[in-house]
Order: C-alpha cells, then structure tokens, then sequence
C-alpha cells in the first residue's frame, strides 16, 4: 500500500496492471535511497522485505538501502545502517526481523520529527515501513507529516502480521 496523495488513478486495477504501470515508470538509474523501518511484533517475511530491496536495488542502479535498528527504537536513538548483500546474506530467507530487529511500539507523534529530520539529513527518498494493522495507520500519519512538513520521502507500508487480521482485495 502506498501512502499517497495519487494513489486514486490506480483504484480499481488489477495487481498485474498496477505492476505494468509501475514498471513503465523510471528508468534503471534511480539514485535514491531506501529505509526500511520494522514496527511491531516479529512476522514472517520481514527479512524478505530486505531481500526483496537488495534485488530490486541490482536493477535499479544508484539506489542504496538503508535500515533502522530495532524499529521505532532506532528511530529515537539514530541507529541508521546501510545494508548490503555482504552483510544480508546470512539472513537471506530466514523470514522475521532478526536482521534488524524491531521494536513492539507504535510509532507515535514524537517520533515524527526526529524521523523526518534524519530522513532530510540523510537523503533518504523513501521510507517502507513493515508492520501490523497499527503500522498501516502509522503510515498514513507520518506520510500526512511529512507533506505538511514538506519532507520530500515517499512512505510505504508493507502489512505483515502472525494474526492474519490485515484484509482487503489488493494484499
């Protein structure tokens, strides 16, 4: 799910013409950078969310890919690290959070700002953040900070939960 304000013009497609019309976008030059931030209790997949960024980055040249330390956590504490192949392979399809860890808390208000400064501070272009169903909504309020506070980071939002309570047509 993307947290954006254009999101409208893809509604009511298929997963296959969302992937077409995704595909047609860009070029293999990004030049961007990727942060994923783990929120919540430990899920299956998390570490294949990073998997996942390391082969999209191979096609997308430019694009460096960051994480947070134990989630909202590193956040607060400024545990930014920057992941690579070398460094993720012993936790290639391990599935849950152990390469990062993560934090049980929800991302709150006061995490907003120091998120958003290190975001600008460190030319962080778009922010993925993995989580249970209080994520998709810690989603929707850091992207609606961040627009109002003009932080040019695209926020997405991966719904992962051991509960199987996140539905809807398009997950």
């Amino acid at each position: 799910m993307i947290a954006d304000s254009n999101w409208n013009d893809m509604a009511d497609v298929s997963v296959h013409q969302l992937n077409e019309k995704f595909k047609s976008h860009g070029s293999k030059t990004f030049g961007g950078k990727i942060c994923i931030l783990f929120c919540g209790n430990a899920s299956p997949g998390g570490n294949n969310v990073i998997d996942g960024l390391l082969k999209f980055q191979l096609q997308k040249k430019g694009l460096e890919v960051y994480g947070y330390m134990n989630g909202s956590t590193g956040i607060m504490d400024k545990t930014l690290i920057k992941i690579t192949e070398d460094s993720f392979a012993p936790y290639r399809n391990l599935g849950g959070y152990d390469y990062l860890g993560k934090s049980s808390d929800q991302l709150s208000q006061a995490h907003f700002e120091p998120l958003g400064a290190q975001c600008k501070a460190n030319g962080i272009t778009g922010l993925i953040i993995v989580g249970a169903t209080h994520s998709l909504t810690d989603a929707v309020k850091v992207s609606e900070y961040f627009k109002v506070n003009k932080i040019d980071t695209n926020v997405v939002v991966v719904p992962a939960t051991i509960d199987g309570n996140i539905r809807h047509n398009y997950i």
